[in-house]
């Protein structure tokens, strides 16, 4: 049971620093992987990886971009629009909005108003 789980915990702490660009050299492929999407690519161009394979390490590559570029859209909308729960929470000029992108209300610019 011991060996087993040893092995998992090496197979676990191998794929973590491949993810987090630690990884120099992977013994899968024999090609130097740095990142996890070197590795994807590594994967993508072996003659022995199925197609299956191949599509599932490029699909979890892409979500995962796909997933680090949401987090970082969410983190600069919080960063950009300071929060409020009345308008007396907003500076002059601006007003506390609520629209049904963004559940928590923000303070928004009085210009937008005539904008729209």
């Amino acid at each position: 049971v011991a060996p087993i789980r040893l092995t998992k915990i090496k197979s676990f702490a191998s794929t973590m620093t491949r993810m987090l660009g630690l990884g120099r050299f992977s013994t899968m492929t024999g090609n130097n992987t740095e990142t996890l999407s070197m590795h994807a690519v590594a994967v993508v161009i072996d003659k022995d990886a199925s197609i299956v394979r191949k599509l599932l390490h490029s699909l979890g590559v892409l979500l995962f971009v796909s997933l680090q570029v949401y987090l970082l859209y969410l983190v600069m909308n919080e960063a950009t629009h300071k929060k409020c729960n009345s308008m007396a929470d907003c500076y002059s000029g601006i007003y506390c909005a609520s629209n049904y992108v963004n559940t928590i209300p923000f303070c928004a610019d009085c210009t937008e108003i005539f904008e729209n």
